[in-house]
């Protein structure tokens, strides 16, 4: 059953060269692991985007069929590379994407969480600082300081006067620390 607008990234996954994503996708639930590879994926593009590196062929190793689905509709920017890739080469750059991706989540993961939470939070990197400096300038300068480029302003037209009233749109809340899981390294436990 194929729902409409979703491609299928398919493409050998390469024992040694494509370690990263084959140990997440043989977990059990196949499912899970595609969407959490997708979504890593999907933050990341911004911190680690496409390079040239991503097209060339991997070496010899035994050789995994390897099926993604990417729905336009979760993953738009991904789905957005995909379809603008050329023909031949769209599967081989999405799957050495992906592995390059999963990575750098390991060797890197406050980068990776960083994007992540932007991209869940609907905060997408540039828009962060400048909006932090607002919220900076604002506490400086008290309430009356001069609106920051980051504030909108909202225009209401009223029909039976046409007057054009502006209205000030609430800004986006702060964002928040990245607080560790204080368990997160303890082992489970055993009832032998």
């Amino acid at each position: 059953m194929s729902k409409a607008g979703v491609v299928f990234i398919q493409a050998p996954l390469v024992t040694g060269f494509h370690d990263a994503l084959l140990a997440l996708l043989q977990e059990d639930n196949r499912r899970m692991a595609n969407h959490l590879v997708l979504t890593v994926s999907e933050a990341c593009l911004d911190i680690w985007p496409l390079t040239i590196e991503d097209y060339k062929a991997p070496g010899d190793g035994e050789l995994h069929d390897a099926k993604i689905a990417l729905n336009p509709n979760r993953f738009p920017r991904l789905y957005k590379l995909y379809t603008s890739l050329p023909p031949g080469v769209k599967g081989l750059t999405m799957i050495n994407l992906l592995n390059r991706h999963q990575m750098m989540k390991e060797t890197s993961p406050e980068e990776a969480n960083a994007a992540l939470n932007r991209m869940l939070l609907g905060r997408h990197g540039a828009g962060e600082e400048s909006y932090d400096q607002t919220l900076q300038g604002k506490d400086a300068s008290g309430p009356d300081a001069a609106p920051g480029k980051e504030e909108k302003a909202e225009v209401n037209v009223s029909a039976p006067t046409g007057r054009v009233v502006p209205t000030e749109v609430a800004a986006p809340p702060a964002p928040q620390e990245d607080i560790a899981d204080p368990l997160a390294n303890i082992p489970p436990l055993s009832f032998d």
